[in-house]
């Protein structure tokens, strides 16, 4: 993920306007035009609320958190809806693309030899383990030029769904990940990330899937803006994220503008509450 950070969504439209640009050797002819956001109102705006991922569980303080903030987009006269674009499925296929694309760009350092290396033991740990996703990461370490090609032909399949999607739809609302903040795993260098886990819900859930969610903006080039949503009864932050429309990069920003919390409260010292009946405007 590329793009500012900020504490407001003026500061990250005004970190956006002062970052974005053309890339170095293009500024002769590169004009940039991004449009103003589709709506200032949150009345106007119409919010798809990404269904569950069957097989990827998400906290469940997260999943509470977007119910509520859904609930409330909707009281205040938004159009609200549990929705994807209709190309997605169980986003399966998609987070296989996804993966794979990026299995290929981490690894053009590797040599032939290491790659090989790697891809025949996730070969033979994906067949023990019944792993396709790890199967799909071996094969992209083998991928021919020809390969790279066809998974960027693939991905065009998924932009043209978004496209058609937001034709109905202003932003897609998701959680940024599927899990709160987790402590600092002490595992030596050695231990392969595809052998760690997190626990959700009382579940292990692989390491590496804590990229699926934000792999369904990255894939396909869509702006999207992670914004904080209160915390849990244990303090942590819980963050949801909005997908926007591609190079409308005013519109995600400007449903966390327009849902500003008017009223905080603070109970325990250590946590943060939301007044869940207060913490829109419009």
């Amino acid at each position: 993920m590329i793009g500012p950070l900020a504490r407001s969504a003026e500061d990250l439209e005004l970190a956006f306007d002062i970052a974005s640009g053309p890339d170095q050797g293009e500024q002769v002819a590169w004009r940039l035009e991004i449009p103003p956001a589709r709506h200032a109102r949150l009345s106007d705006f119409r919010v798809a609320v990404l269904p569950p991922i069957s097989w990827l569980p998400v906290d469940e303080d997260i999943v509470a958190a977007q119910d509520r903030l859904a609930t409330g987009l909707g009281r205040l006269g938004a159009h609200v809806q549990v929705i994807q674009p209709e190309a997605f499925g169980d986003v399966r296929e998609y987070y296989k693309l996804y993966h794979k694309l990026m299995v290929v760009q981490m690894s053009p350092g590797m040599s032939k030899e290491t790659r090989q290396q790697i891809a025949e033991w996730g070969h033979k740990t994906a067949h023990e383990r019944g792993d396709e996703f790890l199967e799909i990461g071996a094969q992209a370490l083998e991928a021919s030029a020809h390969e790279y090609v066809h998974a960027f032909w693939g991905r065009e399949r998924f932009r043209l769904a978004y496209r058609d999607f937001f034709r109905d739809w202003d932003v897609l609302l998701t959680p940024v990940t599927f899990t709160l903040a987790f402590r600092h795993s002490d595992a030596p260098p050695e231990v392969d990330r595809d052998d760690l886990t997190l626990t959700v819900n009382g579940q292990a859930v692989r390491y590496g899937f804590l990229a699926v969610y934000p792999g369904l903006a990255t894939l396909c080039g869509q702006p999207a803006t992670a914004f904080p949503f209160g915390l849990t009864r244990h303090g942590l932050p819980i963050g949801l994220q909005a997908i926007g429309p591609y190079l409308e990069d005013r519109t995600p920003p400007a449903l966390r503008r327009a849902r500003r919390p008017r009223v905080w409260r603070v109970s325990n010292a250590a946590r943060l509450r939301l007044d869940s009946e207060e913490q829109f405007h419009d």
